[in-house]
This record gives C-alpha cells, structure tokens and sequence, in this order.
C-alpha cells in the first residue's frame, strides 16, 4: 500500500513495516512492479538457452581461450568467454530461437540433449568440444520486461530487473542495474529536488530511455546473430567488424542527475 507520506510493507509471514521509500530491485519476477506498474510483466522472447562452465585447459580446440567468442549460425550462436583467476575457467552459453511459447511456470526445463546436439554437427571442431561441457538437457527460458508508463508510483520505484529486464546480448543487464543504483542515490542526496516525487520523476528522466534502448537493442543483436546465409549476414558482419563505432553510445555513458 502507498499513501502519500510512507510505504507499508505487508511481508509473507504476516508482518508489516513502513518506510519513507521502496526501491524495488527483487528482478524480472518484481512483486514491487505490481504496486507500481500495470503494464509491466514479464514477457517470452521467443529464445532459450543452455548453459556451462569449463575449465579453459580442456579447450584445446580453442584458438583464443583468453577472448569473448562468438559462433553465430543461422537460428543460434554459441557464446564463450574466460572468467576465473588466471582464466582458468570458460562460460560457455548456447543461444537458441524457440520455442515459439513458454508453456511452463517453471523457467528451466528439461529438453532433447542429443536433438539439439544435432543442430551443431557441421558447426567448427571448438564448437563441438565447448557443447561436451553445457547441459543441453536443461532449456532456460528468456523473458524481458514490458516497458511501463513509469518505473515509480508514490513511495515506490523499481530498479535493475524489476524495471527493465533485458536479453543478455549486451552484457548490460547488471551494469544497467548499478547505473539506476547510482543515479537513484544521486537524486535521493539532491536537496534541490524538494519533494521524493521530484527526486524519482528525476530518476525517471535521466534512465528509463537508456535503458528501454539498451533493451530494444539487446533484442535487435539477438536477430542479428542468428541472420541466414546472404545479404543481410554480410552486411551484419561489417556492423561487427565496427562495434565501437555503432555502440560508443552504450559505453561513453556519463549520469547526468
């Protein structure tokens, strides 16, 4: 409940607490969204994934274990990359169209390991060895966030996932959440806003078209990787070969409140 000057928290064993403001940051599934937003839900993309980790020394068929990689083919691309000290590890990620529905509450689910093994049986060698280490008999379903009128209402506003989850092709999901963080604190310390409606319509200004971009674009790149033969994989391979120059806006940014 949100009357004007506080919040009341009603937890699930049955208590309740007030507070001066909510920052709902409890991600994709937000039980805060429902307070604040009848428009935002989680919705299926229309893509699943399956994934692993590996030690890098096994990788031999890896020409560059220390580099992000990308094996894009049609309807799919495989993602692996080294993380751990040293990089002694490779998270290795299998991103694929379909199902058209999500017909489970659940968002794992078992799935057909030796028919999608099928799928990448002329894929590179490297691709082959990196599929011995995922679990392709687990399906994750990816789901994003509608975007909403407003991330805020009353003494409440969402943040991170809660306000725009996002499709992971821009690596930004987490980064995007510690940027709401960061401008909400910013707001929050601004005595010249002289109200909290002011302070989260501020918020509100300065990140929800960054990230409701980043997230429409997350979306295009997903498109974009899994593109036929022809035309239109050419011409997304000379967008690849230029990244800096067709993302500078997604790493230049600067919080402007």
């Amino acid at each position: 409940m949100i009357p004007g000057d506080e919040v009341t928290l009603y937890w699930a064993d049955g208590t309740l607490a007030s507070a001066d403001l909510v920052v709902g940051a409890d991600c994709i599934r937000s039980v805060v969204r429902q307070t604040v937003s009848d428009d935002g839900r989680p919705v299926f993309t229309g893509n699943s994934a399956f994934r692993g980790l590996a030690k890098t020394a096994v990788l031999d068929r890896l020409h560059e274990p220390h580099s992000f990689t990308d094996w894009m083919g049609d309807g799919m691309h495989v993602l692996n990359f080294p993380v751990g000290k040293d990089f002694a590890y490779q998270t290795i990620v299998v991103f694929m169209d379909g199902p058209e529905k999500w017909e489970h509450d659940a968002w794992r689910v078992p799935a057909d390991a030796a028919a999608i093994g099928k799928k990448f049986a002329h894929w590179h060698p490297a691709v082959g060895q990196l599929l011995e280490h995922v679990n392709l008999a687990e399906r994750w379903g990816m789901f994003q966030v509608s975007p909403m009128t407003s991330w805020h209402r009353g003494r409440a506003v969402l943040i991170g996932d809660a306000a725009h989850g996002m499709m992971p092709h821009h690596g930004q999901g987490a980064i995007s959440s510690f940027e709401d963080a960061v401008a909400l604190a910013h707001v929050i310390n601004n005595d010249a806003l002289s109200s909290v409606h002011a302070k989260l319509d501020a918020f509100e200004l300065e990140r929800k078209a960054r990230a409701e971009r980043i997230q429409k674009s997350s979306r295009s790149v997903n498109d974009c990787l899994h593109l036929p033969e022809g035309a239109a994989r050419m011409e997304r391979n000379l967008i690849l070969n230029a990244l800096g120059k067709h993302f500078s806006w997604l790493h230049s940014y600067k919080i402007g409140v």
